[in-house]
């Protein structure tokens, strides 16, 4: 084989390569956890007041589950988002959490017809964190409902991730997006 021959292969296998890479590109939803499309009691949306708390989460508001709301499926409650995706692909979600105490510092997840999950049970407790569900999922490209479900009180969500990327580790206030209509 001559050497332009072989340079072309090695050319077109080159293109192949990164046309491949850029197929697997990362998709990145963030957004707002007061965005939510529908809540139902004892989770709400909280406006942060205090001048040093509202410093530290996005946007100034919050959902939380109050301590002594109440918590577990006997008394319902959730916030349910609607979030589109882009790319199939395996997904890892994040909250950005605070907790009360060991007893308040997880909530169930639901999204689409996946199985519901639990988020959270670390040790972090009253400071901003974030949370990687201990679950990946499968997910085709298109529209979602994902649900965030009472199981403790004592809570504060502000912003949910959801990322292709599994490298991808989120460390302070993320740059959120409006999610659809």
């Amino acid at each position: 084989m001559s050497y332009t021959a072989n340079r072309l292969i090695i050319s077109a296998t080159s293109a192949f390569f990164l046309m491949s890479i850029c197929a697997m590109a990362e998709t990145t939803v963030c957004f707002e956890a007061e965005d939510a499309k529908e809540l139902k009691p004892p989770v709400k949306v909280t406006e942060v007041k205090d001048k040093t708390e509202a410093a530290s989460v996005s946007g100034g508001k919050i959902i939380e589950i109050e301590q002594g709301a109440g918590e577990g499926s006997k008394v319902g409650g959730s916030a349910k988002y609607k979030i589109s995706l882009k790319e199939e692909g395996v997904y890892y979600l994040w909250a950005r959490c605070w907790w009360l105490d060991s007893c308040g510092n997880s909530f169930g997840v639901k999204i689409a017809d996946k199985p519901e999950f639990i988020m959270g049970n670390d040790g972090t407790y009253k400071s901003w964190h974030w949370v990687k569900a201990k679950v990946s999922l499968k997910l085709d490209k298109g529209s979602y409902d994902l649900e965030i479900l009472n199981r403790e009180d004592g809570i504060k969500i502000d912003q949910i991730l959801i990322t292709s990327d599994r490298k991808l580790i989120p460390v302070d206030i993320e740059k959120s997006e409006k999610l659809p209509e």
